[in-house]
């Protein structure tokens, strides 16, 4: 007999933001988000008993605490992704400027299996992690990472009806700028991005499920990568000066600034790898701008209506 085999190409994922964090609004509009892959799911450790037993026999075994969480990956898109990054920043956006803070901002997500007419559901999550690629003749792609409080099965969807994503297009890495202090560089060849939240899913005793999360630092670090031409950069790691990074993602009509106002390069390596151009890895640690009162800023530009 023939079985339908859940498929990827068949596979969404959706969302709404909670105003009680844990609760799924009631009557929920749905948005359909955009991604490339997705690994939402609950798991459990395994208790083993320690049990000594003349006949080497392991006593019992159990499942311990729900543990909800996994990645979402996309290619970067102008508006689809907004609420995502006020998550990551846990900060609010305010007009088109947004800030590292330290708003909390909860979600339920709800993977639909549409083939089989399966969903499963992820209530309470937040944004623990996430990471930005900026890659030559490429996307641009995101990583976000969430801890959740609850997971579980259900036959029907939360809406039959979901809001469509948005028609934007993923920004590339053919258009834009970026500068390292007051200076545009060309040469280069990748920035890649963490903010890490530390949110850590909290249990009581008599409860599988976690009742709350517990957040960190907003800790913002990354890499660069570039031609090595000169020594600019390697005179920077050496001499501990602070400097700033910005680049500015374009396309239809948005335009996405990524500001990190003060960062330290922690290293600079020019390994040669055989007898190809030598390039430059640069680490680096970004620390509270006092003036901007934010460790990574993001500024959007949007087109305007159709008409006007």
């Amino acid at each position: 007999m023939a079985v339908t085999i859940a498929s990827g190409a068949n596979h969404g994922v959706r969302y709404v933001k909670e105003t009680t964090s844990g609760t799924t609004p009631a009557s929920p509009v749905m948005l359909e988000l955009k991604n490339t892959g997705c690994s939402f799911n609950l798991t459990r450790d395994t208790l083993t008993s320690n049990t000594i037993r003349s006949d080497r026999q392991i006593a019992d075994v159990r499942t311990g605490t729900d543990k909800v969480g996994g990645s979402l990956d996309a290619e970067l898109c102008g508006a689809e992704h907004d609420a995502l990054l006020e998550a990551a920043l846990a900060g609010t956006w305010t007009g088109n400027v947004l800030k590292a803070g330290k708003t909390p901002h909860s979600f339920t997500f709800e993977r639909a299996y549409t083939d089989i007419g399966q969903y499963m559901r992820f209530v309470g999550c937040y944004v623990n992690q996430m990471t930005l690629a900026v890659k030559p003749n490429a996307f641009v792609t995101a990583s976000f990472e969430v801890v959740g409080l609850t997971a579980g099965l259900s036959a029907t969807p939360l809406s039959a009806t979901p809001t469509a994503s948005k028609t934007t297009e993923p920004f590339d890495t053919f258009t834009g700028t970026l500068k390292i202090g007051t200076q545009e560089i060309a040469v280069v060849t990748g920035v890649d991005l963490t903010l890490a939240n530390g949110v850590e899913a909290k249990y009581p005793v008599m409860s599988r499920s976690a009742i709350a999360v517990g957040w960190g630092k907003s800790n913002l670090s990354g890499t660069l990568s570039a031609f090595f031409t000169d020594d600019s950069l390697t005179k920077k790691f050496i001499n501990d000066e602070k400097t700033s990074l910005e680049f500015t993602l374009t396309r239809d009509g948005y335009a996405y600034a990524f500001l990190v106002p003060k960062i330290l390069f922690t290293g600079a390596d020019a390994a040669v790898q055989g007898e190809s151009e030598i390039s430059l890895n640069v680490p680096f640690q970004a620390v509270l701008d006092p003036v901007l009162a934010t460790n990574i800023q993001i500024t959007r530009t949007v087109p305007a209506p159709s008409g006007v």
